[in-house]
């Protein structure tokens, strides 16, 4: 889950919106769904939910041929040769904050 338009691809509304139910038991509404590239891992169907505080990755929605390790208060992700993200422990979820990070030479922007 996202919440920026911007980060993701092939969007596709969602009318009507999906209520997504969050850790404190309220509920956002995702309005689109579309394709979430991070290097070179697709994740499909990933949800926009603008009024979410903190884009979320799911564990149950990692493509095939990655892994995760959970270390610590971090969790990251690797596929076969490096890791492609981390993820902080912030108050028992792991978030992925909006930074620059270099992955083999190249700068993504993960927000």
């Amino acid at each position: 889950m996202v919440n920026s338009a911007s980060l993701l691809a092939n969007l596709w509304p969602l009318s009507p919106a999906k209520q997504i139910r969050i850790g404190n038991g309220d509920h956002l509404a995702a309005i689109a769904n579309g394709t979430l590239q991070i290097r070179d891992t697709t994740f499909a169907n990933a949800l926009l939910v603008p009024k979410l505080a903190s884009n979320l990755v799911s564990v149950y929605a990692t493509p095939f041929g990655y892994c995760w390790d959970f270390a610590q208060n971090q969790a990251t992700l690797y596929d076969e040769q490096s890791a492609l993200l981390t993820a902080h422990k912030i108050n028992d979820l792991y978030v992925v904050k909006a930074s620059y990070t270099t992955i083999s030479r190249q700068t993504a922007l993960i927000q």
